[in-house]
C-alpha cells in the first residue's frame, strides 16, 4: 500500500535491515564499554555473559512477539512497539548515566590488542562461530519466509516467528 513497486519495497527492506545491523553493532559496543567501565575487573566476565544471555532472550522472543503483533494488527504495530521500547531505553540510559573509572580505562587500553585476540585459536573460533550464526539468522529469515507462508506449509506469521526463534536458541544457550 505504501510503496509503489516490489523493487522499491525490496530495496527499502534491505536498507532498513542494514541500518538495523549498524544500530545493533553500535549499541553492542556501547553496552560492553559501559559494562567494562562500571564493574570490577574480577566480575566483568560474569556481567558480559549476563548481558549476552539477556540479549539472546530478546532475540529469542522478538520474532515471536513481532509475528503475533503483525498478525493481530498489521505492519504498523510491531514498528510502534519496537520504536517505543528503543525510546524508553534511550531515555533510561540518558537519565541513569554511568561513572567512568579512568584508571580502569587506561589499564584496558594499555594491555588490549586485537592482534593478540586473533592469535588465540579459541578466540578466532568463537569470532568465526558468531559470524556464521549471525549470517545464518540473517539468511534464513528472509529466505524461508515466502515458502513457509505458502503451500504446503501455510504457516501464520506468528508460527513463522516461533520457528525463527529456533535459530536464536543456540545463541542463548552458548551465551
Amino acid at each position: 500500500d505504501v510503496v509503489s513497486t516490489k523493487v522499491t519495497f525490496i530495496w527499502l527492506c534491505m536498507t532498513m535491515r542494514t541500518m538495523q545491523g549498524f544500530a545493533d553493532g553500535i549499541v553492542q559496543v556501547s553496552v560492553m564499554s559501559i559494562i567494562l567501565r562500571s564493574v570490577p575487573e574480577k566480575t566483568s566476565g560474569m556481567y558480559v555473559g549476563l548481558t549476552e544471555g539477556l540479549r539472546s532472550i530478546g532475540t529469542l522472543l522478538g520474532p515471536v512477539l513481532g509475528g503475533f503483533l503483525y498478525q493481530s494488527s498489521g505492519w504498523k504495530l510491531p514498528l510502534i512497539v519496537s520504536s517505543s521500547l528503543v525510546t524508553i531505553i534511550a531515555i533510561a540510559f540518558m537519565l541513569l548515566g554511568h561513572s567512568v573509572d579512568h584508571s580502569r580505562l587506561t589499564q584496558i587500553a594499555s594491555t588490549a590488542s586485537l592482534t593478540k585476540l586473533y592469535c588465540i585459536p579459541q578466540s578466532s573460533l568463537v569470532i568465526l562461530a558468531c559470524g556464521v550464526s549471525i549470517f545464518t539468522l540473517g539468511f534464513f529469515e528472509p529466505t524461508l519466509l515466502p515458502y513457509l507462508t505458502e503451500e504446503p506449509f501455510r504457516m501464520s506469521t506468528g508460527q513463522v516467528g516461533l520457528l525463527m526463534t529456533g535459530t536464536s536458541i543456540m545463541m542463548g544457550i552458548t551465551a
